[in-house]
């Protein structure tokens, strides 16, 4: 239920795609027999994939501009995109106290987009910023909902140890094999105590619905003592 799209600048056009920040969305308008839609969906790549965009929308039942992607565009077709935008971004510099503490890059859904763009761009700095211990926390309902574990497990696999990864499946499927996932549930502050070291000083960047974020971020604090200035989020 989510398809990627991989967006590039046309041939004739002069200025090369602007840059963006692991974290950010793209702001997209669609043109459709019932009018005219604006819409913005995180981009799911690499900041460093120069020269592309891609965008991961998951096909909400009642949802127009992704029942539109979904099942009208195609590949050639053309969109008309806005500069990236946001600021719900990993820091540019961190200093060499925040290197010692852990980074939980935490997930729920769809809400994996951005978190997603945040581990390319840890997993592809340059080695001596590679340092921070990033734990990948997600959380899906079964390998059916979990469309980026192969890249996922890519990009642990090339972090070179810095990468804990950690996923949850509520309703696994019975063919689900003990490779695909971690553990059965959800993700709860529980689990986070104990998997991440020193979780009071860690800097918590998550996504998700809602109502994934509010109970979280309360538990973060109330819970863990997780300094709020600490913690970071994005809805959907």
């Amino acid at each position: 239920d989510v398809k990627s799209f991989h967006l590039q600048a046309l041939p004739q056009d002069t200025q090369s795609l602007w840059d963006f920040t692991a974290g950010q969305h793209l702001p997209i308008q669609l043109f459709t027999p019932n009018g005219e839609m604006l819409r913005t969906y995180s981009l799911s790549s690499s900041p460093g994939d120069y020269g592309e965009y891609r965008i991961s929308v998951k096909r909400e039942n009642f949802g127009r501009a992704s029942t539109f992607l979904h099942d009208h565009i195609q590949v050639g077709d053309i969109l008309q995109v806005n500069q990236p935008a946001g600021d719900f971004v990993l820091p540019k510099h961190e200093n060499d106290e925040d290197l010692n503490l852990p980074l939980v890059l935490l997930s729920s859904g769809i809400g994996v987009t951005p978190i997603l763009s945040m581990l390319h761009q840890h997993v592809e700095s340059e080695k001596t910023a590679r340092r921070r211990q990033v734990f990948w926390i997600h959380g899906a309902r079964n390998s059916n909902h979990d469309p980026f574990h192969g890249e996922v497990k890519s990009l642990v696999e090339e972090s070179e140890g810095s990468v804990v990864s950690h996923v949850v499946y509520s309703k696994p499927l019975p063919d689900d094999s003990e490779s695909s996932f971690d553990s059965k549930g959800h993700v709860d502050v529980a689990l986070l105590e104990k998997l991440v070291p020193n979780l009071t000083k860690a800097d918590v960047y998550m996504c998700g619905s809602g109502s994934f974020t509010t109970d979280m971020e309360d538990s973060l604090i109330q819970l863990a003592n997780v300094d709020p200035k600490r913690i970071f989020y994005e809805t959907f």
